[in-house]
């Protein structure tokens, strides 16, 4: 599968504190609700969702992505047949790993500038890092 992500907008922004407490953490949640296809491109529609712990404040970001791919027609058929048997959409990998990111890049930088409005953590998660061991022979590697 080959395509890019165009852009996308965000349509509906909700973040509310309910307590002045300390936040002891968070869980995000990410849902697509749609997938369509217009003019060749790809346009899903999701909510990025994030609780603060225990149970101080929320966010909720609802918004599109946008994007070309080879097999956009492939994508719409898989996702409309998963929604039909299974009521879970199934998506291929590769295109759900390159939604999911950008889903993931807009809330994360857009929902940081929200989340300090209110006094909470920025909704971030940071990768893992891990250092390969150097095997013999192998000097200088860039990581």
């Amino acid at each position: 599968m080959i395509g890019m992500i165009l852009g996308g907008r965000i349509n509906e922004v909700e973040i509310k504190r309910k307590k002045d407490e300390p936040v002891v953490g968070f869980d995000i949640n990410v849902n697509i609700k749609s997938i369509e296809e217009n003019n060749g491109r790809i346009i899903v529609s999701y909510e990025y969702e994030v609780k603060y712990k225990p149970d101080v404040a929320y966010m909720k970001i609802s918004g599109d992505i946008i994007g070309e791919f080879n097999d956009s027609k492939e994508i719409i058929k898989e996702w409309e047949k998963s929604k039909k048997e299974k009521r879970v959409a199934k998506l291929p990998q590769e295109f759900s790993e390159e939604i999911l990111n950008a889903i993931n890049y807009t809330c994360s930088v857009n929902g940081t500038i929200l989340a300090r409005t209110l006094n909470l953590a920025p909704p971030i998660v940071m990768p893992r890092l891990q250092i390969e061991k150097e095997e013999k022979g192998e000097r200088g590697r860039g990581m």
